[in-house]
């Protein structure tokens, strides 16, 4: 790299291409830096709306479970369900359902 007071040395148009190429790399550096300011950001959020969706997804496979008796699975899956996002209303209603059907009196106080 050239120092500054090497400059002197370079015609009109290399210093030209000089600050061009200075003017490119700061703002890519900028761009990728908004970049990771934005991932950093909305990760979370992303991260809680797809174990949401999963969470229901989940829930939605018990619930299918449950109506063909087959309670091992149906469990697995509500335990999933309920694992991936305690507070999602599905997932709730996939545990309640699962234990108000298996006769466990543990659905009332859940």
């Amino acid at each position: 790299m050239v120092r500054a007071d090497e400059d002197f040395m370079l015609t009109a148009e290399e210093r030209r291409l000089k600050r061009q190429r200075r003017r490119t790399i700061a703002g890519l550096a900028i761009i990728v830096l908004v970049i990771l300011g934005l991932g950093a950001l909305l990760a979370r959020p992303t991260r809680n709306a797809i174990k949401a969706w999963q969470a229901r997804r989940h829930a939605a496979k018990a619930f299918a479970l449950i109506e063909k008796q087959d309670w091992s699975s149906a469990r697995e899956e509500a335990i999933a369900a309920y694992q991936l996002r305690p507070t999602e209303p599905e997932a709730l209603r996939a545990i309640a359902r699962l234990l108000s059907r298996t006769r466990q009196t543990q659905a009332l106080e859940f």
